[in-house]
């Protein structure tokens, strides 16, 4: 857990934010403001052969949402085994060349 000042112990302890989150409504990832440039591609992992996939990950979605949760299994389908070579609205949100 980080810790701008590196402290140790309790002190560490009491400079995290902590939550708990006890209504279903609250147990979701949110798609705010400048937040897509966060969200981790398929590969994304410091670990050796883990893929994460979910609609919490980069896609040309980046919200939570069944379609985004598809682009992201597909993702990671491809990042496996190549397949498939394209996934409709994948770069969806990227901006075009005028």
């Amino acid at each position: 857990m980080f810790d701008v000042d590196n402290n140790e112990g309790e002190v560490r302890f009491n400079t995290q934010y902590w939550r708990v989150n006890v209504d279903p409504s609250e147990r979701y990832v949110l798609s705010v403001v400048d937040s897509s440039q966060f969200r981790l591609p398929t590969d994304g992992s410091i670990f050796d052969n883990l893929y994460i996939t979910g609609d919490w990950i980069k896609t040309g979605v980046n919200a939570g949402c069944v379609e985004a949760a598809v682009m992201a299994g597909m993702q990671t389908s491809r990042a496996i085994t190549g397949y498939p070579k394209s996934i409709s609205g994948e770069s969806g949100f990227e901006p075009f060349n005028l």
